[in-house]
């Protein structure tokens, strides 16, 4: 049809249309839909990145293959979860769960008052499962440069 949009002729193309055009999981639309974090996304979006394509991230550098992975991690991330997420959402979660990671080992090698304890995310065990024994920044692991004590005796405070 002429000067047609979307699926219906001279309707614009929806929300859905939009986003299912992107092969790159990026959202067309002004706004992406804000996710909800659960453990089991969470779990899901470490698996992605660090195990399931996890060598291949460490191979590739450059901005476009990783824009490639990235994408494969969205297709899969969202197909597993029946959501919508673009590949913003998941890489910008992804490094504020590595960056808090990081900086709650740093915070429990320098606190040595146990009143003043350090406060754990609600997701730790996950954090923890996924990054204590992954390489960090500069291919060198979280824990080779952090000490941390034995978690039966770490003071315990879970945020939400």
């Amino acid at each position: 049809m002429e000067g047609g949009h979307g699926a219906h002729g001279g309707d614009p193309p929806s929300p859905e249309e939009d986003f299912a055009a992107d092969p790159l999981g990026k959202a067309l639309t002004e706004k992406a839909p804000r996710l909800v974090w659960t453990d089991s996304r969470l779990r899901t979006l470490l698996h992605l990145r660090l195990i399931a394509y996890g060598d291949q991230f460490n191979k590739h550098k450059s901005r476009a293959q990783l824009t490639v992975l990235w994408s494969r991690v969205v297709r899969r991330f969202n197909k597993q979860h029946e959501t919508k997420a673009v590949v913003d959402q998941l890489r910008n979660k992804f490094n504020a769960m590595k960056a808090l990671f990081g900086q709650i080992r740093a915070d429990e090698a320098t606190t040595g008052n146990l009143e003043k304890a350090v406060k754990y995310p609600s997701y730790w065990s996950v954090l923890v499962e996924f990054f204590a024994d992954k390489k960090g920044l500069r291919d060198q692991a979280y824990l080779e440069t952090l000490v941390s004590p034995p978690l039966s005796r770490r003071p315990w405070t879970v945020i939400e």
